[in-house]
């Protein structure tokens, strides 16, 4: 029986293999068509919410680069947007991440120690083909385990209880 991974697959990312520790500010806006609010993605109940459902790839993605989050400093959440400040040790991770009411307001990008990375301009992520990294990974039994994207998890919860 095989195990059960986590599909974080900004980590895959091959900019991110470039870059060093550093304060990070991630801003993340997405379109999200009808269907997405119809499906259980946009049900904040079945779905989490923002953070849970879209979120959780840029908040494992400060993980993976600066370590152990420290503090909570700032988190405000609605139904379309996560905002927030998280210490970890030395450095700060900031994020932005919204969904908007068109596909030309899109865009994700990572700036670290003020260098950016456009992690993608498509429609979606897939098209970067991160995924299949994620999925190759799981035919040789490996990636990412459930107690590292349990690091995520906990965090995105921690955003959300500070945001109440």
């Amino acid at each position: 029986m095989g195990k059960v991974r986590g599909v974080l697959q900004l980590r895959h990312h091959p900019e991110l293999h470039k870059i060093k520790k550093g304060d990070i500010y991630v801003e993340a806006k997405m379109y999200r068509d009808d269907k997405y609010w119809k499906s259980w993605k946009g049900n904040e109940v079945k779905s989490g919410g923002i953070l849970f459902n879209l979120g959780i790839h840029y908040i494992d993605l400060m993980i993976f680069i600066l370590g152990k989050p420290t503090k909570v400093v700032y988190s405000k959440i609605t139904k379309k947007k996560a905002e927030g400040e998280v210490q970890f040790g030395k450095y700060t991770g900031k994020f932005h991440i919204e969904i908007v009411d068109s596909r030309e307001k899109q865009g994700r990008n990572l700036t670290i120690d003020g260098k950016e990375i456009n992690l993608s301009n498509k429609d979606n992520l897939s098209y970067e083909d991160l995924h299949k990294e994620v999925y190759k990974r799981f035919e040789y039994d490996s990636g990412i385990t459930l107690s590292e994207t349990k690091k995520s998890l906990e965090l995105v919860n921690q955003l959300k209880m500070w945001s109440k």
